[in-house]
């Protein structure tokens, strides 16, 4: 008898993995939860719940279900990793990393977990372990691995070497794998830099051969006369910031919206040489993005740990900032970080921020492109802006890989632009 009830479970189980990948993730998860009915603890179905949730939008859930399979099976490698994903793209890196070390612990040589932690440190601040970690992946990766690692790997060899490594590491990516799109519109974008138009026009051909790149290409569009002005190519996040923060020259507040975990803001204050402030509710979105439910991104309403110098202020922007601004009376902003995501709250931000914008002040943007519906948010609130204030902008910096925009205002008053 037990063993037909094993039978019928490991029959549930295949049936919930066949629905699971014809993309039928509903009957997939009603598949799951029945498995789980005969076998709660079972450490394939919790995963793979989790999974179904994830994808599905429900992060909260995903996130217990695969911790429930981690509990289930301590050792496991497949949970562990998922989990460990899941925590990284909540930007929960802390934790990430944990649960990607305590799976590598296990599976030394699992490309996905050295190819994610790699991305977790670079956002970490932590170029040398990161690429590091590239290197081993590449060491026994297969072809689809081996793209997204090169990948990965590009943007901080950008940063570190220059567009010509980058451009190899690109090469690599996109010889494993020629559809692989983000490799093939920053192939695009470094031919753009350095004046090769024939060449990008046929990585971009390629692109729009691939289907589905709507997004890109319009990106492509936005970057092509900055980069032949003379906008910087930037790889990481974090190098990004630092090349604004060198440009921006003035003597005025440093500022950062969209706090999360506090991985750029540290990044920010450590570079800064004067003290900052961020904002955030840290209750996540206030509102629906792009499938997201309202909350994605809370860190619970914990503020996260910040070195002295830094001020944290909870709650809305358009709350917030107003008070701030008021405790330092005539400064302008030197440097801003807009990281809102949503349309609303960017427009907020640069409305509150409006008077103390003034010629020599920096802007970055972390969501200004590539994403789909990129036009309707940050990159629209700043365009509104410009031309509500007349401000007339030159764009200093771009980034296809952290989707990032800096941005230096010239001119308040006037003819309003970006030049």
């Amino acid at each position: 008898m037990r063993s037909e009830t094993i039978n019928q479970g490991v029959d549930r189980l295949d049936t919930a993995l066949r629905a699971h990948r014809d993309g039928d993730i509903a009957a997939a998860a009603a598949g799951y939860r029945a498995v789980l009915a005969e076998n709660p603890a079972d450490p394939d179905a919790l995963n793979f719940l989790g999974l179904t949730q994830r994808q599905s939008g429900h992060v909260g859930s995903a996130r217990a279900w695969l911790e429930r399979a981690c509990h289930a099976c301590p050792e496991g490698v497949p949970a562990r990793v998922n989990l460990a994903t899941l925590c990284q793209d909540l930007g929960d890196l802390e934790t990430a990393e944990r649960h990607y070390r305590r799976a590598l612990a296990r599976a030394p040589n699992a490309v996905a977990a050295l190819n994610n932690l790699g991305n977790a440190l670079t956002d970490m601040d932590r170029p040398v372990e990161a690429l590091a970690l590239f290197d081993k992946a590449l060491a026994h990766a297969g072809a689809d691995e081996r793209a997204e690692v090169h990948y990965n790997r590009h943007a901080l060899v950008l940063d570190r070497e220059g567009p010509a490594a980058a451009e190899a590491a690109i090469m690599e990516s996109l010889a494993a794998v020629p559809t692989h799109r983000l490799a093939r519109l920053q192939a695009a974008a470094l031919a753009m830099a350095r004046g090769a138009q024939a060449e990008a026009e046929e990585h971009l051909s390629r692109l729009a051969a691939s289907g589905d790149a709507a997004p890109l290409l319009d990106s492509a569009v936005w970057l092509r006369p900055h980069l032949a002005a003379g906008a910087r190519l930037l790889g990481t996040t974090i190098a990004g910031l630092a090349f604004a923060l060198d440009r921006a020259r003035l003597s005025g507040l440093v500022l950062e919206f969209g706090v999360r975990f506090g991985h750029s803001l540290r990044a920010i204050a450590a570079r800064a040489g004067q003290p900052v402030h961020g904002f955030d509710t840290f209750t996540g979105l206030p509102g629906a993005w792009h499938g997201h439910a309202p909350g994605l991104y809370s860190t619970g309403g914990r503020l996260p740990w910040m070195p002295d110098g830094v001020t944290l202020h909870a709650g809305l922007f358009a709350e917030t900032l107003p008070g701030m601004l008021a405790a330092h009376p005539d400064q302008p902003v030197r440097f801003a970080n807009v990281d809102c995501d949503l349309y609303d709250s960017a427009a907020d931000v640069l409305r509150v921020l409006a008077p103390r914008v003034v010629p020599g002040s920096v802007l970055a943007f972390d969501e200004f492109l590539i994403n789909p519906g990129w036009q309707e948010d940050e990159f629209r609130a700043f365009h509104d802006a410009a031309a509500r204030y007349r401000w007339r902008a030159s764009v200093l910096g771009v980034s296809p890989f952290a989707k990032q925009a800096v941005l230096r205002i010239d001119a308040v008053g006037g003819a309003a632009g970006v030049g």
